[in-house]
């Protein structure tokens, strides 16, 4: 009784995320797809989604996300110009029309190195003991949260609420032993260790900060 009553009613101030919504994920469906032998993306389309987000209405769905497919590039995380070429508005536009609130996946800290933002913000890469990016989810490189890219991202976030989205499925919020110097979690004078080790206590303040933040730009 006491763990029930600590999750629904005290683990957050924000009680409104303690709210029970019934969920629709476009990852089922695209997992699904690898039995009509499509690759998991490839089914994400503005035509596939749009039937996709009726049918969610008719299970009467409070929640609508779409999946790892719906963006440019990892860590670019504008609408595919490929699949979703009408841009994002359409199908927010759909999920409204059906009072069903739209949601977005993404990986909060991933990057495709073949990116510009990769290519200008380098001192941001996680790497290894040898200097080499980190493999991270999905063999793509991965940014250091406890660091400017923290600004970045959550700009990124403000754009993506200004879209229509009111959720974000955040994935990949890894823990992975960051030691760069000279971002804010420790400059050179530091050891190895001490940098890893505040980079790994920081985390997990600066993704609550990056939660109350959003909610001040948009308390919905």
């Amino acid at each position: 009784a006491a763990i029930k009553e600590y999750i629904l009613n005290q683990i957050t101030e924000h009680r409104a995320s303690r709210k029970v919504n019934y969920y629709y994920n476009t990852w089922g469906m695209q997992r699904d797809s690898q039995w009509e032998n499509m690759e998991l993306r490839d089914i994400f389309n503005e035509k596939r989604i749009l039937e996709e987000i009726d049918y969610a209405s008719d299970l009467n769905i409070d929640m609508f996300v779409l999946d790892d497919g719906w963006q440019e590039t990892m860590g670019i995380w504008t609408p595919s110009k490929t699949k979703l070429p009408n841009g994002i508005n359409p199908l927010i536009e759909r999920m409204k029309s059906h009072n069903i609130v739209p949601g977005v996946w993404l990986s909060l800290m991933g990057i495709d190195s073949t990116t510009t933002r990769y290519k200008e913000h380098t001192d941001w890469v996680v790497r290894d003991a040898k200097g080499i990016p980190i493999a991270a989810q999905w063999d793509h490189p991965a940014f250091d949260m406890v660091s400017n890219f923290y600004n970045l991202i959550k700009d990124d976030h403000k754009k993506m609420i200004d879209m229509g989205f009111r959720f974000f499925k955040w994935d990949a919020i890894n823990t992975l032993n960051s030691y760069q110097p000279n971002l804010n979690h420790g400059d050179s004078t530091y050891s190895k260790k001490e940098i890893i080790d505040r980079y790994n206590y920081l985390l997990p303040f600066y993704v609550v900060r990056l939660m109350r933040e959003l909610r001040e730009y948009n308390p919905d």
